[in-house]
């Protein structure tokens, strides 16, 4: 007998286990989702970071969106349509943010140029005779 109760109990707590941990998933994946995009308000502020007032709608859009089954990406792209590229907190490879994603590379070359060249010029003694 008291197994049958204890099966009928963890049967009727698989529901509310499941619920519960698709809340924590969801929550997240906001969190996650959040700390990606930058916040309208803030300056420099993701918006999981930010306190705005805009922010934690946004934060209850994406949970929102999320349960009604879209994707990341779909929701990413609804907030670059309404608040332009700058919403991204870290902006993908475009035309217009190319020189971003290039200065570091072209920076350290030179930098190996200004480094590197010079010593190269300079020719041990007794090589070049």
């Amino acid at each position: 007998m008291r197994v049958i109760v204890l099966l009928c109990l963890s049967l009727l707590w698989l529901p509310f286990n499941a619920a519960a941990s698709d809340g924590s998933n969801l929550s997240q994946r906001v969190e996650q989702l959040a700390s990606s995009l930058r916040c309208p308000a803030s300056v420099n502020q993701t918006l999981a970071d930010s306190e705005a007032a805009i922010a934690f709608e946004l934060k209850g859009h994406i949970a929102q969106q999320l349960k009604e089954g879209q994707q990341e990406e779909q929701i990413v792209q609804y907030l670059v349509e309404r608040y332009g590229e700058q919403i991204r907190y870290q902006p993908g490879l475009a035309g217009a943010t190319a020189p971003l994603w290039l200065m570091p590379l072209l920076l350290v070359g030179l930098l190996l140029m200004v480094l590197v060249w010079p010593r190269m010029l300079r020719r041990p003694p007794g090589l070049g005779e």
